[in-house]
């Protein structure tokens, strides 16, 4: 076997990325071109595409279909600036999503609990499906 001595010289000339670059360089040629996609100005978006099925759009709202972010935002802000009038904006930001993860928690873990009763009361009966709803009040969730 025949030994290989690399110096300095040698490593500096080496292209060590060359197959990489070419197999690169082989897929690009072979690529698809790209499709032309519809150019819509803003009239034409507001016009003629119906974005009320998403219920976070503005004709959404209008059309009694929305999400009701912003009601649950006022809401909060309201109830906040009454208990909490000194509070900047930012605090004011920092509180509701606080109160909103605490309460998104809540009911993810209250359906969490209400599914498991549920299952079994189907699986082993109305006695079953009480000691589970007990077990659930008698333990401390840290969760």
């Amino acid at each position: 076997m025949e030994e290989i001595r690399l110096t300095n010289d040698e490593i500096w000339k080496t292209d060590f990325a060359e197959d990489s670059r070419k197999a690169f360089l082989r897929k690009i040629a072979k690529s698809k071109p790209p499709r032309k996609s519809p150019v819509y100005s803003s009239y034409s978006v507001g016009q003629l595409i119906d974005l009320s099925a998403d219920r976070r759009s503005v004709k959404a709202q209008l059309a009694g279909r929305g999400d009701f972010r912003t009601r649950w935002w006022h809401l909060n802000y309201l109830l906040h600036r009454i208990f909490f009038p000194g509070s900047t904006l930012e605090q004011t930001m920092i509180s509701f999503h606080r109160r909103h993860h605490a309460v998104t928690f809540f009911r993810l873990r209250l359906l969490r609990d209400f599914r498991e009763i549920n299952h079994e009361i189907r699986k082993h009966g109305l006695w079953a499906g009480t000691r589970c709803a007990v077990n659930q009040a008698s333990r401390v969730n840290y969760e």
